[in-house]
């Protein structure tokens, strides 16, 4: 008879705990949105590889989204990876502001995997392996941040820097932030001064989300990416204008990173600020 009742019990608590179990199986931890490589290193110019974000996938998904942000990386011996420059990617950013990327992914219902296509693209005019961090930022709905939410790409550099080629430029560091502007305005433009010597292919100013440049201090000249001619260099000098045209949706400080770059020279960078009403 006791040992009738102690099975009675067993079975109870056995049912019950069943009954009690989280909708996504019997574990202890939630399910979670993970990248599956924490890495990725190529060649400028390999072709183009896949990298996949994996959810778990006894949920239901019709709730959850997944938001994930990109960012530059500059560390020792490499620069920061730029978004149109260095590489594109497929699906595109739901906003780039500044070479900070993000995506907003939802409608995921019928999805374990979210695949995304990596472009390298090969910039002759940098000489040095460039960076770039996949993060996963948070998540709604049933689903967790998990442990593997972050992934490094790695743009290893083909060309070579070459012997008595320079680029220079000044000031190192251009501040729009005296007279805010609203987004889709141009600013009255800063000049900055290049020393360019021996080069023997044309100067390329990098696109740079919030910012315009021109040859010329008319707002009505500037555009996103500036080429400059070998000819427009006299005495090894040549002077180009910064416009700050911010097309953010939101306000505040907007900053970036200008890359000025040529034929067989390291990147000449400029530190950009603006502020957005």
């Amino acid at each position: 008879m006791k040992n009738t009742f102690k099975y009675l019990v067993l079975l109870c608590c056995l049912i019950l705990n069943f009954s009690c179990a989280k909708e996504y199986g019997p574990y202890e931890y939630a399910p979670t949105a993970n990248f599956m490589e924490t890495y990725i290193s190529l060649k400028e110019t390999d072709e183009a590889i896949n990298f996949k974000l994996f959810m778990y996938n006894r949920i239901d998904k019709s709730q959850i989204s997944v938001t994930i942000s990109g960012d530059s990386v500059v560390e020792t011996g490499s620069e920061g990876a730029v978004y149109g420059t260095d590489f594109t990617i497929s699906p595109e950013p739901t906003e780039v502001d500044s070479n900070h990327l993000s995506w907003t992914l939802n409608e995921l219902e019928d999805l374990d995997t979210v695949t995304f296509v990596l472009t390298p693209l090969h910039n002759p005019y940098s000489i040095e392996n460039r960076k770039f961090l996949f993060t996963i930022e948070s998540t709604e709905g049933n689903l967790k941040v998990g442990g593997q939410s972050s992934l490094k790409l790695t743009l290893n550099n083909v060309d070579e820097s070459i012997e008595g080629y320079e680029l220079s430029v000044s000031p190192k560091a251009l501040n729009f932030t005296d007279t805010p502007i609203a987004s889709g305005e141009v600013s009255q433009p800063k000049a900055l001064t290049l020393t360019a010597k021996n080069l023997t292919e044309e100067i390329t100013v990098v696109k740079t989300t919030n910012f315009k440049f021109s040859l010329s201090d008319d707002p009505e000249t500037a555009k996103d990416i500036l080429t400059i001619p070998l000819t427009s260099i006299s005495n090894n000098n040549v002077t180009f204008y910064v416009f700050f045209a911010p097309t953010s949706s939101s306000s505040g400080t907007k900053t970036g990173q200008l890359l000025i770059q040529s034929y067989g020279v390291k990147d000449a960078k400029v530190a950009l600020r603006g502020t957005q009403l």
